[in-house]
């Protein structure tokens, strides 16, 4: 495989960065790339974020020589959401860090995805896009049970209140997995915050793709079009083109 990676990422309406992420092309057809969203407010969401980034940007080359990557990267939510936990036990500034984490590793035309959390992974493929991932929030699961409608999802006051982190002991932990799957050329991937994916529905995220799929800042446009639609939040998106 052959990638063309975009990536982006920018404080918006906010004071400070919480958002991390990862674009890395490991070698000729392997890629890792990741988009995390601290919790905790102040330095305690960037703490954490960067946690899970450093964590798994130490295993890039681990990955490349097993044959169950989604297990490696899971092992490094579970073991970074233990650090996180710890760091709070130790200093009571940091009880209340945490981040969500949506990750993407692709090797040999094979792409596996690891989450936890609100942070998204999209496929656009054949001019219509798939969410990869389900979000880990109190209005997914009233969605899933069927007590509230998609439309009063999008508005409801709860809408943000996460149900799994990394991080934050009294949170049920939760990581979905999946993988190994196929990509193929031309197919898009894409991570994004819930800065991004809060004011920019799948709709208007395929119009970008379909659009501009020859540009090659597509995670600044997908940033920008989200600030000027008013978010309140980081946003952050990594393109990852399969050519």
């Amino acid at each position: 495989m052959q990638f063309r990676i975009s990536s982006f990422s920018d404080k918006g309406a906010r004071a400070n960065q919480e958002d991390a992420f990862i674009a890395e092309i490991i070698s000729g057809n392997t890629v890792l790339a990741m988009v995390a969203d601290g919790v905790g407010g102040h330095n305690k969401g960037e703490f954490a974020s960067d946690c899970i980034k450093e964590n798994l940007l130490a295993i890039k080359d681990l990955l490349v020589t097993t044959d169950d990557a989604c297990t490696e990267i899971e092992k490094i939510y579970r073991s970074t959401s233990e650090q996180i936990i710890r760091r709070g036990s130790e200093d009571a500034e940091y009880f209340d860090a945490g981040t969500t984490a949506t990750t993407l590793y692709f090797h040999n035309n094979s792409y596996y995805l690891v989450h936890c959390g609100d942070t998204r992974a999209y496929l656009f493929r054949n001019k219509k896009v798939d969410l990869l991932t389900e979000d880990h929030t109190i209005v997914q699961d009233l969605l899933n049970n069927g007590e509230i409608s998609e439309e009063y999802a999008h508005k409801h006051p709860e809408r943000h209140m996460l149900t799994s982190v990394i991080g934050l002991d009294w949170f049920t932990f939760r990581v979905d997995t999946a993988g190994p799957l196929p990509a193929k050329a031309g197919d898009v991937f894409l991570l994004t915050s819930d800065g991004v994916h809060d004011v920019l529905s799948e709709r208007a995220l395929l119009e970008i793709m379909n659009e501009n799929s020859r540009n090659t800042n597509l995670a600044q446009l997908i940033c920008d079009t989200a600030i000027i639609n008013n978010t309140r939040d980081n946003v952050t998106a990594v393109v990852i083109t399969i050519l």
